[in-house]
């Protein structure tokens, strides 16, 4: 290979200022969620957590992972690359265990990245292929996020109100960049600003493999939504776990905010804004404050395990299959 890979998951950085601008972010929202609940009622939540609805949390978890390895594997295959599925999966899951070291959810994707290199993906396909399988999830949660307060807007008004604009313009921010990067032309329409024309040209040519490639948008924007309906289904399995009286429904439109309110880079693994995000969205649909305090730190807690089960897999994984010559790709005509 002649060219360098993607940056180690393991690099350190240091503590610079935007580290300890995150710790200042995560440490004072936790403090005031902590200081205005009452901590009885909800250790007294966690402890009559059901131990049947939380391991299938966890095996939703570890299903989740399974379903983006298929997404990847298809967004490598349109480029080319075609690494064996089991080496993606055990590559997934062990980027869960990266990811708690990393200041973000998605500090995991840096693993990735390098496992892609290391099975024949240019530097720059391995990072694109891992930005078109992020944009495919947050599209499909958007339109989750859309259809969910279309039908449950006029049965909890605060829903409505709150993240009916939000997701309509996220959705159609995301509907359009997807357009850019699949569409059979390309390129950037003429009443796009100049700036924004030229960094979005730049995305668009660095992704230029996907462009026509409808057959592999349309297989994994399917794996996107399937994923969305498990990770949904992962957090009512979490409120089950702790007698909660959601409905199942409501979870489409409130998890996806909140999961785009963890990704904010302004946290350390979206501590502090997890708590923030599911008593307020909680909230809303009427959950105690001290239940809804005790489904965030629940939710982390079985983060955390998933990660540490991520740390086995990473530790005996076996080595990458022998990368092969990249297969060229047909240019759209």
């Amino acid at each position: 290979m002649d060219e360098a890979p993607p940056a180690r998951a393991g690099r350190r950085r240091g503590w610079g200022p935007g580290f300890w601008l995150k710790f200042a972010v995560s440490a004072g929202l936790f403090a005031w969620i902590v200081w205005r609940t009452d901590l009885a009622p909800v250790l007294a939540a966690l402890s009559e957590t059901e131990p049947g609805w939380f391991a299938l949390a966890f095996a939703a978890q570890i299903l989740g992972a399974s379903i983006i390895a298929l997404r990847w594997r298809i967004l490598l295959a349109a480029g080319g690359v075609r690494p064996g599925y089991p080496f993606l999966v055990v590559s997934t899951l062990s980027s869960l265990f990266v990811r708690q070291f990393m200041p973000s959810v998605i500090g995991g994707d840096a693993l990735r990245a390098h496992d892609a290199w290391r099975v024949g993906a240019s530097s720059g396909f391995a990072l694109m292929s891992l930005f078109v399988d992020r944009l495919l999830g947050l599209l499909a949660l958007a339109v989750f996020a859309f259809a969910a307060l279309a039908v449950l807007g006029s049965t909890i008004p605060g829903l409505s109100g709150v993240l009916l604009p939000l997701s309509i313009g996220t959705a159609a921010a995301l509907l359009i960049l997807a357009g850019l990067l699949f569409g059979r032309r390309g390129g950037v329409p003429g009443w796009v600003p100049s700036a924004l024309a030229r960094m979005a040209g730049k995305v668009a040519d660095a992704l230029r493999v996907y462009r026509g490639a409808h057959g592999a948008f349309a297989r994994a924007a399917l794996c996107s939504l399937l994923l969305q309906v498990n990770v949904v289904t992962f957090y009512w399995m979490l409120s089950r776990a702790l007698s909660l009286e959601v409905p199942y429904a409501t979870f489409y439109a409130i998890i996806p905010l909140a999961i785009f309110v963890m990704m904010l880079p302004i946290s350390i693994n979206g501590i502090g804004l997890r708590e923030t995000a599911f008593v307020f969205l909680l909230g809303v649909a009427g959950v105690a404050e001290s239940d809804a305090l005790a489904f965030a730190w629940l939710e982390f807690g079985l983060v955390l395990l998933v990660g540490a089960f991520g740390g086995l897999v990473y530790l005996f994984r076996p080595a990458p299959p022998t990368a092969s010559p990249r297969e060229p790709v047909p240019e759209a005509s």
